[in-house]
């Protein structure tokens, strides 16, 4: 209904605004929408399936079509392509959840994964015990 999603960011491509291992909150607006500073998710192009978030700096209108130039805020130069938005609507980053200090502190992620999954299921399994007792 409200057309949001997290995703998670992997690249450094957008720090400081953005530090890998964030989640942002996305939320679907009209490519008419779009605005330069907006920070939009993309198709990475001629790589199937891979997307990546970059602030917008420049909007062209062709035809009935958007083209987008991009940048990355931690890269020196905007990205070497223009993209054709060929959609209806395209996810726009509406807030940060800064998880990067959480999941790349001093403790290594995977034990931080490993934690959340045994200790789920040691609680899931003490559950089920004090269900059988009574």
């Amino acid at each position: 209904h409200f057309q949001t999603s997290f995703l998670t960011i992997t690249s450094r491509s957008m720090e400081p605004t953005i530090k890998a291992g964030d989640m942002v909150v996305t939320k679907q607006i009209s490519t008419k929408e779009i605005k330069v500073r907006d920070v939009i998710v993309l198709p990475l192009p001629d790589v199937e399936g891979l997307r990546f978030s970059h602030r917008v700096v420049s909007v062209r209108n062709q035809a009935d079509d958007v083209v987008v130039k991009t940048k990355g805020d931690g890269n020196p130069n905007p990205d070497s392509w223009e993209l054709l938005i060929e959609g209806e609507e395209v996810p726009k980053v509406m807030a940060v959840i800064p998880t990067a200090p959480i999941l790349n502190g001093p403790i290594e992620r995977k034990w931080i994964y490993y934690g959340l999954l045994y200790g789920g299921a040691i609680l899931g399994l003490y559950g089920s015990l004090r269900l059988l007792k009574r």
